[in-house]
């Protein structure tokens, strides 16, 4: 990383600033006289980037002596990293391996598997859903993961195992766009030129993936409850109402979290911050009912409650991302 002062000048009529480039950084990065530059204004800078399409950006995975689960944490890491081709090389691949790149595949949005040998499968990420926004992918995860928590209350409450276990699956979906939106990021942060392809500044970015992964992370509570639900076979007298109101509260205040955060509302986001308090008490009291009736088999429906907490907690992470990114901006504290 190098940086370089250089003065303004210009044209001979006056009507366009000119600025010198160093030769020596021209030739490291390949480039001649009379190449084409794409520059880009930036936040308060301008970003130069040579016209040429860059090369795809390849890695290669060893998987001689390793798991299946390896070569799973390995091919997701390197699909959020940015990388466009993914070789995973074996001696021969094991069909435990090749189940394990099957499956990775299919959770990822854009991979596709190209090549297969005995000895390597090589994988091609292509592009994402065309047409869709970061904004729009958040917007996805968020739909899919209110009405997942709230069908898994109401699985586990009216006992509907199929509910339950539509769920489950369904949080394989959300990941996907989760994992897709990392990816998003990590790119902007590889690239800045991306910022102006995408439409969206990188600090807007950042706190996309930020929220996104509050929302991720209520979907695997969503699971919990649903695993739950299948575990139980009989609710407590008293306990399904209070149950009931608790989920509605912590779902809206996920909901008005997320849209203090898409709107920029601060004194929204505030009162979020201030009423998530009050579902500490209807928590404690649903936990301490299931103590005084001795229910056996309650262990799960602790765990319920506890997802339930921990998705108001996620709420109130998304409000506190809606004050920080206004303090960034300069405007927190303004009315809606």
């Amino acid at each position: 990383m190098q940086r370089l002062r250089r003065a303004l000048g210009t044209t001979a009529g006056g009507s366009t600033f000119v600025v010198s480039l160093p030769k020596h950084w021209m030739k490291e990065m390949g480039l001649s006289k009379g190449e084409g530059l794409w520059l880009a204004r930036i936040g308060e800078g301008i970003f130069v980037k040579p016209e040429r399409a860059p090369e795809p950006r390849k890695a290669v995975v060893k998987a001689e002596g390793r798991s299946g689960d390896y070569l799973i944490r390995a091919i997701t890491s390197l699909y959020v990293a940015g990388f466009d081709v993914i070789e995973v090389r074996g001696k021969p691949l094991s069909v435990e391996q090749r189940n394990a790149i099957r499956w990775t595949v299919s959770r990822l949005i854009g991979p596709e598997i190209m090549r297969e040998t005995a000895k390597s499968m090589e994988i091609l990420v292509l592009g994402g859903p065309m047409g869709l926004s970061p904004l729009q992918i958040l917007d996805n995860i968020f739909v899919n993961t209110k009405s997942m928590f709230g069908d898994a209350v109401e699985a586990l409450l009216t006992g509907n195992r199929d509910l339950a276990e539509g769920v489950i699956h369904r949080d394989d979906d959300v990941d996907r766009f989760y994992l897709l939106i990392f990816r998003q990021f990590q790119s902007v942060l590889s690239d800045p030129m991306r910022e102006v392809d995408m439409g969206v500044e990188r600090i807007d970015l950042f706190n996309v993936y930020i929220v996104a992964r509050q929302l991720e992370r209520v979907a695997d509570h969503a699971v919990k409850v649903a695993q739950a639900a299948l575990e139980v076979h009989a609710i407590p007298a008293g306990f399904p109402k209070p149950l009931r109101r608790a989920t509605s509260k912590a779902l809206d205040l996920l909901n008005r979290a997320y849209q203090s955060f898409l709107r920029k509302r601060t004194e929204e986001a505030n009162q979020i911050l201030d009423e998530a308090k009050a579902l500490d008490n209807t928590l404690s009291a649903l936990g301490s009912l299931l103590v005084s009736k001795g229910a056996p088999g309650s262990a799960p429906l602790q765990i319920v409650l506890d997802s339930i907490g921990r998705a108001r907690d996620y709420a109130k992470n998304v409000a506190e991302v809606t004050l920080n990114a206004a303090a960034f901006a300069g405007g927190w504290g303004k009315a809606p």
